[in-house]
């Protein structure tokens, strides 16, 4: 016993990694996905301040502020001053809401509100190479000749700024436009009616927030299936007709749990009809497609840092679904090597019956 006791001691390493794991798979995962709104419109010709403030004057008069209230940016190289210290850095010129351009955490202050003209925030890397401080709040300096003032410092090791446009500002121009709680024909749809035009690429955030959720699921299930392998084996060594109850049994569960599985998955995946084999077939076609998109559009810093969030939860998601493996194997040949050294040796028997 005390010999077993041992054993199980020495896979404790193994087990407290591998659920250290599964806890920053989870935690990479909310990082990737909230870099990811679900629509993002893109635009060969930039749009001008006015086509904007008329998109949103559309959604007013259509009473569709709640279904269509867009987020105009784009992103530039800027100059910055603060006192003797310059630096050129990365800049998101934004009208709307902060955090669907750049959903890092805030470490002082907030970003700029919708309604301000003046206000920008620094990461904590740019902040601290103009004023020598991370706590830059408050702290004015100027972007291109512009006179700003900071409102806020984000979590961030790389140098960028984002710098708020007023709704009624009409000056600048944007080339992305950001939606939320929209599908995309509607969202097409909207944006013509709105005089903002057809868009040159629409980017699915949908399709690789999936893909995170799946990557964050992929050890776990690697895990459960061992699981339910072992216990069929369990299973069928048994006399009883307990195996037949227990497949019932399982087979019931996921009747009950499918309509919720289903309901949960995004609109795009989920078909009208679970038996529309023209949309799985082409499930996989549009996938391919919308990653393609992201990674046609990832010249800019804000769409090359999802995708890379994107690729470093996958390398972690794989090492540890392979260590996963890898300890159901040292689990299941441990399992058998001691069911082997448990049984009792009887040959000795056939060789006392033989002489008899």
């Amino acid at each position: 016993m005390n010999g077993r006791i041992k054993s199980y001691i020495a896979e404790l390493p193994l087990l407290v990694i591998l659920c250290v794991l599964v806890y920053v798979c989870n935690i990479c995962a909310k990082q990737t996905i909230a870099y990811f709104t679900p629509l993002s419109l893109r635009y060969d010709s930039p749009l001008g301040g006015e086509e904007a403030l008329a998109a949103r004057k559309y959604a007013v008069g259509k009473g569709d502020e709640k279904r269509f209230w867009p987020t105009f940016w784009r992103e530039q190289t800027s100059e910055f001053t603060a006192g003797w210290n310059t630096a050129s850095a990365p800049c998101i010129v934004y009208s709307g809401d902060a955090f669907l351009v750049w959903p890092e955490r805030y470490i002082y202050g907030t970003a700029p509100s919708a309604e301000d003209p003046a206000g920008c925030a620094l990461s904590e890397a740019l902040a601290f190479r103009l004023f020598g401080v991370k706590d830059a709040s408050g702290r004015t300096l100027e972007a291109d000749g512009e006179l700003l003032t900071v409102r806020g410092v984000f979590k961030g090791e790389s140098e960028l700024a984002l710098v708020s446009r007023g709704m009624r500002d009409i000056k600048s121009w944007y080339n992305a436009v950001e939606m939320y709680g929209i599908q995309e024909d509607d969202a097409v749809t909207i944006a013509v009616a709105s005089g903002i035009g057809t868009p040159s690429l629409v980017l699915k955030g949908e399709v690789l927030i999936s893909v995170a959720n799946a990557l964050t699921a992929f050890p776990l299930t690697v895990v459960v299936i061992f699981g339910l392998a072992q216990l069929i084996r369990l299973l069928r060594r048994l006399k009883a007709p307990i195996p037949d109850m227990a497949v019932f049994t399982a087979l019931l569960l996921f009747a009950l749990t499918l309509p919720r599985l289903v309901s949960s998955l995004p609109g795009w995946i989920t078909p009208n009809r679970l038996s529309d084999l023209s949309h799985w077939s082409s499930l996989p076609a549009k996938v391919g497609s919308g990653i393609r998109n992201f990674i046609a559009a990832a010249h800019s810093k804000r769409d090359a840092e999802g995708i890379i969030l994107l690729l470093r939860q996958a390398v972690l998601c794989f090492l540890t679904a392979i260590i996963a493996v890898f300890s159901c194997c040292k689990w299941t040949l441990k399992i058998n090597n001691r069911k082997f050294s448990e049984t009792p040796d009887i040959s000795h028997l056939g060789r006392n019956t033989g002489t008899g």
